[in-house]
């Protein structure tokens, strides 16, 4: 593994493909077994912390975006969701008495339960 260049985040990232691929091939019993079980798998690196956009950054972003994109822009740095579920709210999955909206479709659908944003 020392031979794949890159942070052990993107060694962990690639190596990810790579065990997804032979756990299907393996699944499809187009191989016998995954032959790359056993191999130790590096830590990606968490970064939720350097994430967060400052309130200064937020209103310097206000500042210049449309009205549109700064209700965009509010409800990600209220809630911390992806921009991509912010794309999918719509006048349907809105829920104003609660102030959430409810995305049945969602990057965790293998759980089978709403995301709340």
């Amino acid at each position: 593994m020392a031979d794949i260049k890159g942070t052990d985040t993107t060694r962990a990232i690639m190596l990810r493909s790579v065990f997804a691929v032979l756990g299907w091939a393996a699944k499809a019993r187009l191989i016998p077994e995954n032959p790359a079980r056993h191999v130790p798998r590096p830590k990606c690196r968490v970064r939720a912390g350097e994430s967060v956009v400052a309130a200064g950054d937020v209103a310097r972003l206000l500042a210049v975006a449309t009205p549109q994109f700064g209700v965009v822009v509010r409800v990600l740095h209220a809630t911390g969701c992806r921009p991509g579920e912010v794309a999918k709210i719509t006048a349907e999955n809105l829920d104003a008495a609660n102030g959430v909206a409810v995305l049945a479709d969602h990057k965790t659908d293998r759980t089978g339960r709403p995301r709340f944003v």
